[in-house]
């Protein structure tokens, strides 16, 4: 069986790492009490949603020149696959960007990190990109959980999905 190449796998599993983790954090937002720590963990989710934006447009343009190893599925699972894994690479664009744009309209941007140029200061605009950030981070959430569990079930009946890009441990 053919897999998924050694660099494809390292960037699939640094940017899932990341997500869940940038996920977590801005769940936890809800119900941290306002303090430093909060504040460092916003700017530390900004920042990681930044360098995951940066990964994601990387691993895209190397998925456009490295085409997936054949799925050995049926033409619905791989019409199914192929849609949820779209899905998915809008996700990883949309929730950064969509953070972006929030913390640029109220120039709230840590560690000298650049606000998207030609957004002026609109606690409106942020409010509206606070709220898409929002609903896309639990729809996202549910996709990815989806898309575990649907490795999983392709897993159990035999269809060795997870080998594709699972690292072989010797």
């Amino acid at each position: 069986m053919r897999q998924y190449t050694t660099s494809q796998k390292s960037m699939h599993w640094l940017i899932a790492v990341m997500i869940i983790i940038s996920l977590s954090v801005g769940f936890s937002f809800n119900w941290l009490p306002s303090s430093e720590f909060k504040n460092t963990l916003r700017n530390l989710h900004k920042l990681s949603g930044l360098i995951i934006l940066g990964l994601v447009l990387v691993r895209v343009y190397f998925r456009l020149h490295t085409p997936a190893p054949p799925l050995q599925l049926g033409f619905y699972h791989k019409l199914i696959a192929k849609a949820s894994h779209l899905f998915l690479y809008v996700m990883m664009f949309a929730m950064p960007v969509t953070g972006w744009v929030m913390s640029s309209a109220v120039k709230k941007m840590p560690y000298s990190l650049p606000t998207i140029p030609g957004i002026t200061y609109n606690k409106s605009l942020a409010g509206i990109f606070y709220n898409y950030h929002s609903t896309l981070g639990i729809v996202f959430t549910v996709m990815i959980m989806i898309h575990i569990l649907a490795t999983l079930y392709h897993q159990l009946r035999g269809d060795l999905i997870f080998q594709r890009i699972s690292f072989r441990i010797s």
